[in-house]
């Protein structure tokens, strides 16, 4: 299986707002977010319910953040579960690299849940 690269990089300043706060599931595989050194990426605990700010335990440079999406959790039939996540709201600029694993486009997922 191949795969395509999203790039997207968010940058929060003072006096403009441009984040992705809003509560998301991504939709391929897999995301991989490098530690940023303004912390802000939060995955909601399943069960829980609290929002983990996933970044204060890891080291700008050195870690990475990995967690499954969508599609994961379709072709694993639930045993991987999507992870739920926003960006926090920063005072400070907070930039940020996400990698997104997903299938070629046109690939047909319902070959890997036979």
């Amino acid at each position: 299986m191949s795969s395509t690269v999203t790039s997207t990089w968010i940058q929060v300043s003072l006096g403009v707002f441009r984040s992705n706060y809003l509560v998301s599931i991504d939709l391929g595989l897999m995301t991989i977010v490098p530690c940023a050194f303004t912390p802000g990426l939060e995955l909601l605990h399943p069960s829980t319910n609290q929002w983990l700010k996933i970044e204060q335990h890891c080291t700008p440079l050195e870690d990475v953040v990995v967690f499954g999406d969508q599609m994961l959790q379709e072709i694993s039939m639930g045993l991987y579960p999507a992870a739920i996540h926003r960006v926090s709201k920063h005072v400070t600029s907070r930039l940020s690299l996400v990698y997104e694993l997903r299938p070629r486009a046109g690939f047909d997922i319902s070959t890997l849940l036979a």
